[in-house]
């Protein structure tokens, strides 16, 4: 793609990024830096942009990554102690229980495949529901709920393993 052809069409390509930023839940300023970012990416290749009209597609594929790039630094991996609040007055017996089944869940998270264990620590920790995940990771909710499914029944497997032994 020539510059002349670039500049012809960078305004619908922008426009392109800045709206899948925006219905990914940024706001205007974030999906604005994200389609800066994009038109940066898509300049640096754009001797290699072949045919032209693929810029827009491209634009699509390339927001929409540095969107869930952004998402994850947003939401690094919590880590369980963080989150869980024991409620006042228990026993330092109880707080002490309660404490290594924090430790022991958090293990066995680590084991899962890494999209899993982050579905799992968004639905149960952050208290998402299946289709904000679906979003913020750039699935399809039955995907999720799928990853969702495997990583609970995992986790099941291994407390009813931990049980009988």
């Amino acid at each position: 793609m020539t510059e002349q052809e670039f500049e012809h069409r960078a305004t619908g390509a922008r426009s392109q990024a800045e709206a899948v930023a925006r219905s990914m839940g940024l706001n205007m300023a974030d999906a604005a830096d994200v389609a800066s970012e994009v038109m940066l990416r898509l300049w640096s290749m754009h001797d290699r942009i072949h045919p032209p009209d693929s810029i827009m597609p491209m634009a699509h594929v390339v927001s929409r990554r540095l969107v869930v790039d952004i998402r994850r630094t947003m939401h690094p991996n919590i880590q369980l102690d963080e989150g869980m609040i024991i409620a006042g007055g228990q026993s330092p017996q109880a707080e002490m229980e309660y404490r290594e089944m924090e430790e022991w869940i958090d293990s066995h998270i680590k084991h899962l495949p890494k999209t899993s264990a982050t579905i799992l620590r968004m639905r149960q920790l952050e208290q998402r529901d299946i289709g904000e995940i679906a979003q913020l990771l750039g699935m399809s909710k039955a995907t999720v709920s799928t990853l969702l499914a495997r990583a609970r029944r995992q986790l099941l497997e291994e407390i009813n393993k931990d049980r009988y032994e």
